[in-house]
């Protein structure tokens, strides 16, 4: 992870010797800063036992919605028929909808147990 950011910092450092304008430069470096400070927590949270006990308690909880909802409805219930349907056997594969807010906690615990951003390149 931590040569993965390394190369990007080297990618983006090329990227700004061939920007044209400063706006371009600004946006580079802002970029450039933004993957310094996430290896530096990286590197600062190494070493962190208790860092570790948090995340893996933050996944734990956050695991076994993900897997319910992505593994059990969506994987295993089709296989046995339960597709889209609400017949007497199939109630098993059906969780309720969850809230946006509830989504925007489980995505703010994986991207954070994870240290990326949602947006790609």
């Amino acid at each position: 992870m931590l040569t993965q950011m390394a190369n990007n910092i080297t990618d983006l450092q090329k990227m700004k010797v061939k920007a044209q304008s400063d706006h371009e430069i600004a946006a580079i470096n802002a970029q450039i800063e933004a993957v310094h400070d996430r290896r530096q927590v990286l590197i600062a949270e190494a070493g962190s036992r208790l860092n570790g006990i948090i995340r893996a308690g933050f996944t734990l909880l956050t695991f076994p919605v993900l897997a319910k909802v992505f593994v059990w409805d969506k994987v295993v219930g089709p296989f046995v028929g339960c597709v889209g349907k609400d017949p007497v056997g199939c109630q098993m594969f059906n969780t309720d909808a969850l809230g946006v807010e509830l989504w925007s906690v489980i995505g703010a615990i994986v991207g954070f147990y994870f240290l990326t951003t949602w947006k790609t390149k």
